[in-house]
């Protein structure tokens, strides 16, 4: 290696680094002010009284999407034409899921995606290109959810102009879409750069995804399921802490606060939750340190039911060759 691409190689690593460091001050920061805003000997309370039995419920409603999760990229995956075996898809899908965990980024484990992907001979623009349409997919539909449900929320709580911030949100998802498809149509002349053709490749698959009904069809239910789901899974929760919240309240509430932790700011979307939580499950009505326990409990039910796609990485042959960028 030259003496440049060590110093590239060097500043790169020193960027990352920075970048983690500031994750872990915003999770541990956001988090220390809750602690000292918040009835923490209340909130100990709360999390030492609630119901296992429903915890494991919770926990068991969260693992479906292992399977629900795996369904969606694989309806992408099929409509670009790079099919992949479900159980295949799955071990990858679970250890994507464990490095999201784990790693400083909610995205870190779509890193690991792309490469198991690739290495299964779907390639490597292909892998990448599946996850994103995936991924554009899942945040698509969430925005489309959060701001088709903002009725019921607002019936509920003060007039204010944060009304305006989730239709724009919505409009702004869509044009995303087809921005991307317009990439497809970049002119001839610029092809001759790597960079892109990769991005007219990704226009084209994004096309060949959303205009094939059934694909994008299944791909926007199981995306739809996942939000819903984490919506019940936090009502069961709530049930578990006997906390005075109905599912409507939770499929109002809690979309929102699953589209505030896609901000990458934070260490696996830590603190971030907990203020979104607190802030906005008060709107009705429930305690501050009654919605702290149970983002609490929302983020160690989702780090344990996790674990597991550790242990299949640990016992994959990939584990031996993994990618440096991952």
């Amino acid at each position: 290696m030259t003496e440049t691409g060590e110093k590239r190689e060097t500043a790169g690593r020193a960027k990352k680094h920075l970048f983690l460091a500031l994750k872990i001050i915003v999770s541990v920061g956001l988090m220390g002010f809750l602690f000292s805003t918040v009835d923490i000997e209340e909130t100990g309370n709360r999390l030492a009284s609630a119901n296992p039995r429903l915890l494991v419920l919770a926990a068991l409603i969260l693992l479906t999407q292992t399977v629900t999760n795996t369904l969606r990229w694989t309806s992408v995956l099929r409509a670009i034409g790079k099919p992949l075996p479900f159980l295949s898809a799955y071990r990858v899908t679970y250890i994507g899921l464990f490095f999201n965990q784990t790693l400083p980024s909610s995205v870190g484990g779509d890193a690991f995606r792309i490469y198991l992907a690739a290495k299964t001979g779907t390639g490597l623009g292909k892998a990448a290109n599946s996850v994103l349409i995936e991924r554009l997919m899942t945040v698509l539909v969430l925005v489309l959810l959060v701001a088709s449900v903002q009725p019921l929320l607002f019936s509920r709580i003060p007039d204010t102009q944060a009304k305006w911030i989730f239709p724009l949100l919505a409009l702004g998802a869509i044009a995303g879409v087809f921005l991307l498809i317009a990439l497809e149509r970049l002119p001839e002349k610029f092809h001759q750069w790597r960079a892109v053709q990769a991005l007219a490749i990704l226009g084209s698959d994004t096309k060949t995804v959303f205009s094939q009904l059934r694909h994008a069809g299944l791909c926007g239910t199981w995306s739809l399921y996942g939000h819903i789901s984490l919506s019940v899974m936090a009502f069961v929760i709530a049930l578990s802490l006997d906390i005075d919240i109905t599912l409507i309240d939770c499929l109002v509430l809690i979309p929102p606060v699953i589209l505030i932790m896609t901000i990458p700011i934070s260490m696996a979307g830590w603190g971030i939750r907990e203020g979104a939580m607190v802030n906005l499950l008060s709107m009705v009505g429930v305690a501050e340190s009654d919605a702290l326990a149970l983002s609490i409990i929302f983020g160690l039910i989702t780090v344990l039911t996790a674990l597991p796609g550790g242990l299949i990485w640990l016992l994959s042959s990939e584990r031996k060759s993994r990618p440096d960028s991952a």
